[in-house]
């Protein structure tokens, strides 16, 4: 089955004014995907001080179509 990584993160809030936020988010997802590389419901993508920023997902090629 072809699967396809989606995500959507907001870059529009104070803690993206430190310019290491948004690896820091990006290797908290990559961390997720290692320890539970099947899942397909969306995860929300969080910045340092806990606010959603963003979701992400792995989704089967066909939830696209």
């Amino acid at each position: 089955m072809q699967k396809r990584f989606v995500a959507n993160i907001s870059l529009n809030n104070s803690a993206f004014e430190d310019p290491n936020e948004l690896p820091r988010i990006l290797r908290a997802m990559a961390q997720d995907i290692e320890n539970d590389p099947e899942y397909d419901r969306f995860r929300n993508a969080k910045d340092i001080n806990g606010n959603i920023v963003g979701i992400y997902a792995i989704k089967p090629e066909t939830y696209f179509e």
